[in-house]
């Protein structure tokens, strides 16, 4: 798990023969070593390749089980999902299956099963209860369980109740949640209706654990030159944990160092803390040299090839900004600053094929502005490392309240609070918006409406009768009307709308386009590496909604013009069209 090469045995194997790795997940290297008959040997290392054995976690959002009163709509709480390699994964790696008949009384069960990008799959099931008795339901906000770092602040995140005849209901909470000491916590949840009966308890687990690995600190220098026959002692490290404090007692060390016979030796220093949290590896190099001899020079060790990065920093006004899995940065800022360093000191790092041995600044461009980092080691060995640095709008501060209970920190929380003032987005009749939840082509129609009379005030419904007429939403049908007689909207060969079905990406985009009359370039090449996959007659739509900075590409700049479209998509598109 190192691209240095092993100081132990070697492993022989035939060419063309199927190696096995039954070893932790992470970023693995092989090394090929050869020897020809005069006794010469040469070694490779190959580029690092992911090992990733592990499903990822899922945990729900709200109560499980979950008591619904009989003829209250069910609502979906949702579930989110983190991977051990992955980290967060995105809402759409979330399959949900399974129905709840809210008007006929009985057990129900709904199917979360989530994959990672290595194909693991992780399955985890919510027991819904619809009841007829006259009692109260509780719905719990937030994650069930949660898991609290130890000595930071908790905050519960409450819960909600409902009843029939009350309607909404303030619940109370039993429990202490003690972030100073590890264990299992529980908050119980009650509430009672105007006629004094209770809803069935229901519970949220916390759990304070200690998250945070231990830090390794080497004595003395990570590299260590020697003679032959020299004496050598370890200097040893040092390892401190946040919680468990001064574990240096607890360090183990591998390899050794031969002061007889000359080469480089690595020692290895790992270390655990009380809680299992593993250290980053810290590794010593030991280069005994030979000792220098009448007509002979001495032994030099060879040059390294480690092309690792060991800190990468995207910055403004000082801020550190996050770097998604797929090496993504968002930001507003005109400029960004930039600075990386290498594993190995003897390597170089470049910038745009400018060397960067001190933060730099580039300018930004609107949209995407592709970022290239090289590190050279001293063997002459070259990696590139790419990242997409997005410059959106810079948005004004939500200056009212916003009217929706569920987004807080959601990464469009910003647009749905304005999409909901702006009377563009409404949610359920609990206060919820639901913002990763598909959005149908009546909701989108709707939505474009109200955000084209902000633009327009003057705009107003036509008509014109869809084969389906009927199963357009009452609320839908003057904005479904009007759209269509403007030439947003089409209906589909057989004279329907469909407007219960899903809306994909690609539809939405060009909805917007049409919407708003922008003067399209008709040769339609759009800046998206999935361009391919947009249709021709689609890509002037597409283009001249990325040139506007209305749309933008998920991770490593894909369009993904067939994806479903969620509520937040749409939002964040209606605000920004709003702006033109």
């Amino acid at each position: 798990q190192t691209a240095s090469p092993p100081t132990g045995s070697w492993t022989s194997f035939i060419s063309g023969a199927s190696l096995s790795l039954g070893a932790v997940d992470g970023n693995w290297y092989l090394h090929i070593r050869a020897k020809d008959l005069a006794g010469n040997i040469t070694e490779e290392t190959s580029l690092p390749f992911l090992l990733d054995n592990t499903a990822p976690q899922i945990t729900l959002l709200g109560s499980n089980p979950m008591n619904v009163p009989v003829g209250q709509t069910y609502v979906e709480p949702g579930a989110e999902a983190t991977d051990n390699m992955d980290g967060v994964l995105p809402p759409s790696s979330i399959t949900i299956t399974g129905d709840v008949n809210s008007v006929v009384p009985g057990a129900y069960s709904v199917l979360y099963t989530s994959i990672d990008h290595a194909g693991n799959t992780a399955s985890l099931s919510r027991n819904i209860r619809v009841y007829a008795e006259q009692v109260p339901a509780i719905y719990l906000v937030g994650s069930n369980p949660m898991t609290v770092e130890i000595g930071s602040h908790f905050t519960d995140p409450g819960a909600t109740a409902f009843d029939p005849v009350d309607g909404a209901l303030a619940p109370t909470v039993t429990g202490t949640v003690d972030t100073s000491k590890i264990g299992s916590y529980t908050l119980d949840y009650n509430v009672k209706n105007s006629a004094d009966r209770a809803a069935p308890t229901v519970t949220r687990t916390v759990y304070v654990k200690d998250t945070q690995p231990p830090v390794i600190t080497l004595k003395g220098s990570s590299s260590i030159l020697l003679t032959e026959d020299d004496s050598f002692s370890d200097p040893g490290a040092t390892a401190m944990d946040s919680y468990d404090g001064d574990v240096s007692n607890q360090i183990t060390v591998t390899g050794g160092v031969n002061v007889h016979v000359p080469g480089m030796y690595a020692l290895r220093y790992n270390v655990k803390d009380f809680s299992g949290n593993t250290a980053a590896e810290a590794v010593r190099t030991v280069t005994v040299k030979a000792k220098s001899t009448s007509g002979s020079g001495s032994w030099s060790p060879p040059l390294s090839g480690n092309t690792d990065l060991k800190t990468v920093r995207f910055q403004v006004n000082g801020n550190v900004l996050p770097i998604s899995a797929e090496h993504v940065i968002e930001t507003s800022a005109e400029a960004i600053q930039i600075y990386a360093e290498a594993v190995d000191p003897g390597s170089s790092v470049s910038l745009q094929n400018i060397p960067l041995t001190e933060p730099k600044s580039i300018e930004l461009i609107l949209g995407d502005n592709a970022v290239n980092l090289s590190v050279k080691a001293p063997n002459g060995a070259v990696k590139i490392y790419t990242y997409t640095v997005h410059r959106s709008i810079a948005e004004v501060p939500i200056s009212t309240l916003c009217p929706f209970t569920d987004i807080k920190g959601h990464w469009a929380e910003d647009y749905i609070c304005k999409a909901g003032t702006a009377g563009i987005a409404a949610g359920d009749q609990t206060g919820r918006f639901h913002p990763d939840d598909t959005i149908t082509r009546a909701e989108f129609a709707t939505m474009l409406f109200h955000a084209l009379q902000s633009v327009n005030p003057e705009a107003s419904s036509a008509t014109h009768i869809f084969q389906d007429q009927k199963d357009i939403p009452v609320w839908a049908k003057t904005a479904v009307q009007y759209e269509f007689a403007q030439g947003i909207i089409a209906g589909y060969p057989d004279g329907s709308f469909r407007g219960q079905q899903s809306i994909n990406r690609l539809e939405m985009a060009v909805w917007i386009a049409k919407a708003m009359n922008f003067d399209i370039n008709e040769a339609g090449k759009t800046v998206f590496s999935d361009d391919a996959a947009i249709p021709q007659w689609a890509k002037p739509y597409v283009g001249v909604l990325a040139q506007k900075g209305i749309l933008h590409g998920k991770g490593n700049n894909l369009f993904m013009p067939q994806d479903k479209a969620t509520r937040a998509e749409a939002a964040v598109l209606l605000v920004k069209l709003t702006r033109q």
